[in-house]
C-alpha cells in the first residue's frame, strides 16, 4: 500500500505549465510570500514558504533564491508562558505580510489550546523584526492578538495596507434548514 505524503510545489501559470521540484516532504497547510531584493537579506528576490508537519507546534520556513534550492529552518515555535508549551499548540493554516515597522507579521490558525482557541479554530499572530524570516518570529500575547475565539474563523490570509492589517478568514455559521424528501 502506497502512503500519501504532503510536500510543496510550486506550478508556473500560462506557458509549459512546468512545476519545480518537490520539497518540504511532510508539511502542509502551507503559504507563500515573494521577498522582493530590496527587501532581502541576500539582495536577492527570495520565495519564501512556511508551513507546519504533522508535530504543528511549530511552523518552518523555506526559502528559496532559484526555487530549485530549498533551506529549511525553524521560523516560530509556538509556546506562551509555562502554562502554555510548546506541545500544547496545534497550529494549521499560515500567512506572512510585511509591516510597518521594518519587520514581518505572521497570521496563524490554532485548533489548540481551546482556552486561546475558543470555538472552533482561531487566528494568533506572531512578529519578526528585520528582513531575515528564517527564524526569530515571537508570538504576541495570544489573550490579546487573536481573531476570534467567539466563532469559527480558520485560513487566515493576512496584508497590511497603509497602517492597517487586513485579515480575510473563513467562517462558519451554523444553519439550521428543512430538509424534506419525498
Amino acid at each position: 500500500m502506497l502512503r500519501q505524503v504532503p510536500y510543496f510545489r510550486f506550478r508556473q501559470v500560462g506557458g509549459n505549465l512546468s512545476v519545480t521540484v518537490p520539497f518540504g516532504l511532510g508539511y502542509a497547510f502551507g503559504s507563500a510570500l515573494v521577498q522582493p531584493a530590496a527587501d532581502s537579506a541576500t539582495g536577492l528576490d527570495t520565495m519564501w514558504v512556511f508551513g507546519t508537519d504533522s508535530n504543528q507546534s511549530y511552523v518552518d520556513a523555506f526559502k528559496s533564491t532559484d526555487l530549485i534550492s530549498w533551506t529549511h529552518t525553524r521560523a516560530l515555535q509556538l509556546e506562551w508562558t509555562d502554562s502554555y508549551p510548546a506541545g500544547s499548540f496545534k497550529a494549521f493554516n499560515n500567512a506572512v505580510t510585511k509591516n510597518d515597522k521594518g519587520g514581518y507579521t505572521m497570521a496563524i490558525e490554532l485548533g489548540a489550546p481551546s482556552d486561546i482557541v475558543g470555538t472552533g479554530f482561531t487566528s494568533v499572530f506572531a512578529e519578526v523584526e528585520g528582513n531575515d524570516l528564517s527564524t526569530g518570529f515571537q508570538l504576541l500575547d495570544p489573550f490579546k492578538h487573536v481573531y476570534t475565539p467567539a466563532e469559527y474563523s480558520a485560513c487566515p490570509t493576512i496584508r497590511h495596507y497603509g497602517s492597517y492589517f487586513y485579515v480575510f478568514t473563513l467562517f462558519i455559521t451554523p444553519v439550521s434548514f428543512d430538509v424534506k424528501c419525498s
